[in-house]
């Protein structure tokens, strides 16, 4: 099991890695902050998948503890660990949405039914949100819930990538909020990221890139990008991974 001191969520000061580059996603993407990366090493043990980050910042997310500084000699991370451990089960993948017509704009924040006034899925986002799907039924990887925002490019992702979803209202936009509703809605993200699945399998939440920014400081880059938590005994989400939307095919072996 993960646990212990410094092994909270990536801060907004900490650009996450891709698991299968080790690059930092945002290179050129909108929200990176320049500071100093987090060291990551990721090894496997019998009960799963292990994060062991070496903090170059002692701040986290909002109200959590002092990150502490960790250090490990284990090697560097095998993209196959990250399967292994999602084919077991117990994790919560966050999903932004997949890629959107970048043409149109949201012009009704209230009625969200209206997928007309909404900026919705391209079809690059469609297929992405496909193929996302087609990867987790080839690796084995089950799913026993999907949570998604009320905003069409969520439920239209979540729907394409694995059928049924469950729309949460408190996953809504919230760039869009004032400051203390943010507040709120991040509050109620990271519980979902926190809540353990059902053994065996995992679960999916869809949603925006300041909702996970407001949760545990991270802003998710591209759209459709992934973000791999672990939920501890105590609640917390322990961050363990980005896997990026053109990735996912990239980890079904090859015939």
């Amino acid at each position: 099991m993960i646990s212990g001191p410094g092994f909270e969520s990536l801060t907004a000061h900490h650009a996450p890695r891709s698991a299968l580059t080790g690059r930092n996603p945002d290179a050129k993407g909108e929200g990176r902050m320049r500071a100093p990366m987090d060291r990551r090493r990721f090894f496997t043990t019998a009960g799963g998948l292990v994060a062991v980050f070496v903090a170059t910042s002692d701040v986290v997310a909002r109200a959590t503890p002092a990150a502490a500084q960790e250090r490990s000699p284990a090697p560097p991370f095998d993209p196959k660990a990250l399967v292994r451990a999602l084919q077991n089960g117990g994790y919560v993948i966050y999903f932004r949405h997949a890629a959107t017509d970048q043409s149109r704009t949201d012009l009704d924040r209230v009625d969200l039914k209206n997928c007309a006034t909404q900026r919705n899925l391209s079809d690059k986002g469609r297929e992405q949100a496909r193929a996302i799907g087609k990867a987790f039924a080839a690796l084995g990887i089950k799913v026993s819930k999907v949570m998604s925002s009320p905003y069409c490019r969520c439920i239209d992702t979540g729907k394409l990538a694995f059928g049924e979803v469950t729309i949460v209202p408190d996953l809504e936009f919230a760039i869009a909020k004032s400051e203390p509703e943010a507040k709120r809605l991040g509050a109620v993200l990271r519980t979902l990221l926190g809540t353990k699945p059902p053994p065996d399998a995992n679960t999916v939440v869809v949603a925006h890139s300041a909702n996970l920014k407001e949760a545990v400081g991270i802003w998710p880059q591209p759209e459709g990008a992934a973000h791999v938590f672990h939920p501890q005994d105590d609640g917390r989400p322990v961050h363990i991974d980005r896997v990026g939307p053109e990735q996912w095919p990239e980890l079904v072996p090859s015939r």
